[in-house]
């Protein structure tokens, strides 16, 4: 809904491959690290947590960009283009 092409959003199409090996490293850690079920709890929560905070972030972003859609006073109005409709 934001219109954003690729070139907006350089940072995570540069990170993709970066996150890809990072995950590859992550689960060849865990997998050494990683003997009791106490361990893989650990793991567990901590990726549920993560998750957690994630959405509450993307939960945030969603309310500060409607706010800058409808006109809303936002902290972030110096973003108000990226809300504009894409030129026909």
């Amino acid at each position: 809904k934001m219109k954003l092409a690729q070139r907006d959003m350089t940072f995570f199409f540069a990170h993709a491959s970066v996150d890809e090996k990072h995950a590859g490293d992550v689960r060849r850690v865990l997998g050494e690290v990683c003997s009791t079920p106490d361990d893989w709890a650990a793991v567990r929560r901590t990726a549920e947590m993560t998750l957690r905070l994630t959405a509450q972030m993307l939960e945030q972003i969603d309310v500060e960009y409607r706010k800058l859609r409808d006109g809303a006073p936002s902290s972030y109005e110096a973003l108000q283009h990226l809300t504009a409709p894409a030129p026909k």
